[in-house]
């Protein structure tokens, strides 16, 4: 039975991930062109220079923000392209504009609004007054969690809830009047369960938690279905320790299950 339980990992068909999209903006005299481009995380915005001197800053024109998004890039003859990749946690709309000279007030702007990846499932969460709406959610490696600001100002932040200590690993957002979508695609390597909070009313309890769905086939628990769930399965074979379907003993039908969710990383 192990001998035709190791013969079908030959079926194993290995998916191909979909790679992400470069989206070109072109800098034309004192505009950039499109001024409005719709990009997901894992996309790169690629500027290209077409004379003169400028520069692309993060900000609400004509305004740098601190900390930035993305650093100031210089866009001239001896630095004619600038890419900047767009982060699993990020606001829905990222504006910037051109801090050379008075080129911002004359109109040299431009926005990026970063909208999930299509086919990713979408997580909604509204903050409300000091809550989080719903304060717990269950997601999957590659969903994305949408928080909708309603009022005041707010951030999210993964962290201690205990102790309002940042990770310093996740997200760290700002849920304002400015900021009013922040997008967070859920990693591979997030753990089974992660808190988080907004740093101005962390002790008055603005908290919320995100858990990991449980994927079938996960025998040992690491968030991913590979060649290590893979032993504990063929080890657990005719007995009930590796049983994925609940039919009370580990065969060809939780290998099947374990197959199909074998995780591909790309």
């Amino acid at each position: 039975m192990i001998y035709r339980a190791l013969t079908a990992l030959t079926t194993i068909l290995v998916a191909h991930t979909a790679g992400a999209d470069v989206i070109e903006v072109q800098q034309q005299g004192l505009t950039f062109s499109p001024q409005v481009v719709t990009a997901s995380p894992g996309d790169t915005i690629r500027w290209i220079h077409n004379g003169g001197s400028h520069d692309v800053v993060h900000g609400i024109p004509c305004n740098a923000w601190d900390p930035p998004i993305f650093e100031r890039m210089l866009l001239n003859s001896s630095n004619p392209v600038a890419e900047w990749t767009v982060p699993n946690a990020v606001y829905g709309e990222v504006n910037y504009f051109c801090s050379i000279s008075d080129h911002c007030d004359r109109g040299m702007v431009g926005t990026i609004n970063v909208v999930p990846s299509p086919g990713s499932t979408i997580i909604d969460v509204d903050q409300q007054s000091i809550r989080y709406i719903p304060e717990n959610i269950t997601v999957s490696p590659g969903d994305t969690v949408r928080w909708t600001w309603n009022n005041g100002g707010h951030t999210v932040t993964s962290g201690d809830i205990e102790t309002c200590t940042p990770d310093n690993i996740y997200f760290d957002l700002l849920v304002d009047s400015d900021h009013q979508t922040v997008l967070w695609v859920v990693p591979e390597d997030m753990p089974n369960e992660l808190e988080y909070y907004c740093i101005y009313h962390c002790e008055i309890l603005h908290v919320g938690r995100i858990t990991k769905a449980s994927v079938p086939g996960d025998l040992n628990s690491d968030g991913s279905v590979d060649g290590a769930d893979l032993t504990v399965l063929l080890g657990c074979w005719g007995n009930p320790c590796g049983d994925i379907n609940g039919d009370g003993t580990t065969d060809g039908s939780d290998l099947s299950i374990l197959l199909g969710n074998w995780t591909v990383n790309p």
